[in-house]
């Protein structure tokens, strides 16, 4: 979700976000990627609406998905607790 937390993007554009930001080491396939932002979608944290483009090669529109308010919300809430498990999980006094 964080992907599209500041602006609208496309189903290839948020697969593309993922691969370049984590240097090849994660992808999602197109056929896992469109099931998981249908479930995103039904739980209220994004949301997705056609674009008036088509795409060059096979002239199909595409459809943008942008964050909720809720979505932003359990983006906050997630990166709170990974931050709470991160700094519970540092060594102390050099154990």
């Amino acid at each position: 979700m964080s992907v599209i937390e500041f602006r609208q993007m496309y189903g290839i554009q948020i697969s593309d976000a993922i691969k370049t930001a984590t240097d090849c080491k994660k992808t999602i396939p197109v056929g896992s990627l469109y099931p998981i932002l249908k479930r995103l979608e039904a739980r209220g944290f994004i949301k997705s609406e056609w674009g008036e483009a088509t795409e060059e090669r096979e002239g199909a529109r595409r459809r943008y998905y942008s964050l909720t308010g809720t979505g932003s919300s359990v983006l906050a809430e997630t990166r709170a607790i990974r931050q709470a498990v991160t700094v519970y999980s540092q060594p102390v006094g050099g154990i």
